[in-house]
């Protein structure tokens, strides 16, 4: 053998060491994408919460009346409906109608002392159902790795997220 030649190609440990170090890297790529992709869809879903609560709210205070309340609107209703859905109803003189929205949420569970929030139209008071000063709602992912809370106010329907 020559011994100036040069080496050409690369042994069995180098491209066992390339591999494994190839495969370590996506494995920690893909749990961190798992990872965020679960805190996304928990943000995700308490801006959606915080945007349909304050839609119920400047419903009520505009006093947007629905095609088929025929007597007087009494309120706008934004009501928990499952562990992962909620529904925005509007209340006249002779009850509650067909829900205004429904919102379905997917990879998420709602938890807290919050079912019921009812922006009321002519007096603008807030009432939660059930709670005198305030109430939460914990939205988390399914693995329950992550989770947010949204406190609301019953004094004016301030909505603070933590």
């Amino acid at each position: 053998m020559c011994k100036n030649c040069l080496r050409q190609g690369y042994t069995l440990i180098e491209i066992l060491v390339a591999i494994s170090l190839t495969l370590i890297m996506a494995w920690g790529g893909i749990t961190y994408y798992n990872s965020f992709s679960r805190r996304q869809k928990v943000q995700q879903a308490v801006e959606k919460i915080v945007s349909d609560i304050r839609l119920a709210k400047s419903l009520a205070l505009s006093q947007q009346k629905p095609a088929d309340c025929d007597t007087t609107l009494k309120a706008y209703v934004f009501e928990i409906t499952s562990d992962a859905s909620y529904q925005i109803v509007p209340e006249c003189e002779a009850g509650l109608l067909d829900p205004t929205k429904e919102v379905f949420l997917e990879g998420v569970s709602l938890s807290g002392t919050l079912s019921t929030i009812r922006f009321e139209v002519l007096t603008q008071a807030v009432s939660l159902l059930g709670l005198e000063t305030e109430g939460n709602l914990s939205v988390s992912s399914l693995g329950g790795s992550y989770s947010r809370t949204v406190n609301i106010n019953a004094g004016g329907g301030d909505i603070k997220i933590e």
